[in-house]
């Protein structure tokens, strides 16, 4: 993260998850999660002016990612894709809840 940081690049998100937490929104929801067979994985939410901005910008962090050992990178290609993910995002917390996990630690690091 903080070489991403180096880049210049401030996304307005970034969330790490463990497959554990996955499974339980999949089994909640009944949704499938693109990447669910990893360990962990970090789900980083940029913005931008335009549509190929926001490619740049992921594209590139892909490329730190990867530079520091990420297995794959996995870039939303339709608005559907994408609202997918943050819709699985959402339903993180009501899904741990729901299995019972009640401490949980939500870090928030101001830019």
């Amino acid at each position: 993260v903080p070489d991403i940081l180096k880049e210049r690049i401030l996304p307005i998100g970034i969330e790490f998850m463990e497959r554990d937490i996955i499974n339980m929104v999949e089994q909640h929801t009944g949704k499938e999660i693109p990447l669910h067979d990893y360990e962990a994985f970090l789900m980083i939410i940029v913005e931008a002016d335009s549509e190929d901005e926001i490619y740049r910008i992921s594209n590139r962090i892909g490329e730190v990612c990867l530079s520091h050992g990420a297995v794959d990178v996995f870039i939303p290609g339709s608005e559907r894709a994408k609202r997918n993910l943050l819709d699985a995002r959402e339903k993180f917390y009501h899904a741990i809840r729901h299995f019972g996990l009640l401490d949980i630690a939500d870090v928030v690091v101001p830019r």
